[in-house]
């Protein structure tokens, strides 16, 4: 299929939405991310960032500075696993081959340990993670704000600088400019901190694909999720990126590191540091993204530090359940799943994660483990932490749904409206995956309704016959009568709430 977009300048732009505003503002016609960033409808300047706030809260967020240490593309030796800190630190003194070191940052906080700091080799880098709070649910913005706050704890908690360098490790999903903005975000935030510490430490922050965003359906939109999160980080100045296999198919690992292979040496992507500085809008969302971020960290540093807070989990579940019901309700997409659904097989087995989290084992242990271990990726000692997927109560009514058939009623002539509403029962029945047989009348005369069937048909007029009401079917689109007692889904409702209403339903 070919496609051909033109590429209208901003004075066009600006007309096109003048006439279809309808008199709204640009602002108010901008959509939103799931953690109520703005989507700039038009952008006519770079923005320049700007915020005030600090752990010692005189400081203000660091400009920009651009990135001249390409991302690092060729994969690298990196010990992980539910050690503890001084654990890594002195099984990679063993292994000469690890260049890194990586932890969880709420694991250390929960049992920290600042004198191995010293014990680290001056070319080993330590590495702290997001997962404990991405598998919670944490949006971006929390993300990056509880990394930063952890960040300083820790530079709070050393007596000297360590001899080797300090990261953290981000996700990034298939948000091409809000993960672009968040990467570019995260690296003012560094400096920001090191000016506050008085360090001249360049930025090294990770990144890796965001395993919520994963879905065993259709699992090949997996690699173009990929393509997106690679791109974000090398468009956005990672350090590093780590790509998670689309399945668990043999091949699904070289095929991640095919995306990145294509993204540097074919597309180049990797070939200049921060390209998008001047875009108007990755600049307007570096800025929503600092900004947010780091009220937050200055939060938890008035509140005593990211060690100290209680609320977190709790702020993490809503933030997971507010995605959630944007998705169900159809505010947000993820295609194969809740938009562009296939009724194809489930993947072979779900994408191999390696993130780990428990109690510390002894070095002895892990030395052993290790020793039978020669890639070095993880112990696999303890269970990975809960793999939380935005698809899997999608998924669960596909499985539920699949081979199976409804009568889908028709009722009436048909206008825009109700062709809108037949394309909308396609779809929704769609998701489940079960197949609509419809049947277009103009009057519900000789319809032999099964046990269950649909009405399919526009909201009565004054005057006009309401077969709503009349026909009682036990499913309809569209706003439900009062007292009516069947399955109704309309836009806005929670589509999966209705699809597991409707798979109860049929026999």
């Amino acid at each position: 299929m070919w496609s051909e977009f033109s590429v209208p300048g901003l004075d066009e732009w600006t007309a096109l939405v003048a006439k279809e505003a309808g008199g709204k503002s640009p602002s108010q016609l901008a959509s939103r991310s799931w953690e109520g960033l703005s989507y700039a409808a038009c952008c006519e300047a770079a923005q320049t960032t700007s915020a005030s706030g600090t752990p010692a809260q005189d400081l203000r967020i660091c400009e920009l500075q651009p990135d001249q240490r390409p991302s690092q593309i060729e994969p690298q030796a990196v010990l992980r696993g539910p050690l503890g800190l001084p654990t890594l630190i002195a099984l990679a003194n063993r292994f000469p081959e690890v260049q890194a070191v990586e932890i969880d940052l709420w694991q250390f906080l929960q049992q920290p340990d600042f004198a191995c700091f010293s014990q680290a080799r001056a070319d080993l880098e330590i590495r702290f993670t997001s997962q404990t709070w991405v598998q919670q649910g944490a949006d971006g913005v929390h993300e990056l704000g509880w990394s930063f706050a952890g960040l300083i704890e820790i530079l709070r908690g050393l007596e000297n600088a360590p001899a080797g360098p300090i990261a953290l490790k981000l996700c990034a999903g298939p948000r091409l400019l809000l993960e672009i903005a968040r990467m570019r975000a995260a690296r003012q935030l560094w400096d920001t901190v090191c000016q506050g510490f008085s360090l001249d430490w360049p930025a090294r922050i990770h990144l890796v694909q965001d395993a919520r965003f994963l879905t065993h359906q259709d699992a090949h939109n997996n690699l173009l999720r990929s393509t997106v999160a690679a791109a974000a980080g090398l468009l956005g100045g990672a350090a590093s990126i780590e790509l998670l296999p689309c399945d668990a198919s043999p091949d699904a690992s070289r095929w991640a590191e095919n995306v990145l292979h294509l993204l540097r040496d074919e597309s180049k992507l990797g070939s200049a540091s921060d390209p998008l500085a001047g875009s108007g809008l990755i600049e307007d969302l570096t800025q929503q993204l600092a900004e947010a971020a780091w009220k937050e960290t200055r939060r938890l540093e008035a509140a005593g530090g990211l060690s100290r807070q209680k609320d977190l989990w709790a702020l993490a579940r809503d933030q997971r359940l507010r995605y959630e019901d944007q998705l169900r309700r159809d505010q947000q997409g993820l295609v194969g799943v809740n938009r562009y659904v296939a009724n194809t097989d489930f993947a072979s087995g779900p994408p191999q994660l390696s993130y780990a989290s428990g109690t510390p084992v002894a070095y002895e242990q892990a030395v052993k483990l290790l020793e039978e271990d020669k890639a070095l990726h993880h112990t696999g000692l303890l269970p990975p932490l809960e793999k939380l997927r935005w698809s899997e109560a999608f998924e669960e009514a596909f499985r539920r749904g699949q081979g199976k058939k409804l009568d889908v009623l028709v009722l009436g002539k048909l206008t825009p409206e109700l062709k809108a509403r037949q394309n909308y029962v396609r779809t929704w029945l769609g998701m489940a995956g079960m197949e609509g047989q419809f049947h277009t009348m103009e009057t519900p005369d000789g319809f032999l309704a099964p046990s269950v069937w649909l009405l399919c048909c526009e909201d009565a007029v004054e005057g006009g016959p309401d077969y709503k009401v009349s026909m009682k079917p036990p499913a309809l689109v569209g706003k439900p009568p009062h007292n009516y007692q069947g399955v109704a889904v309309h836009s806005g409702c929670n589509r999966v709430y209705c699809l597991e209403q409707l798979l109860d339903l049929m026999p």
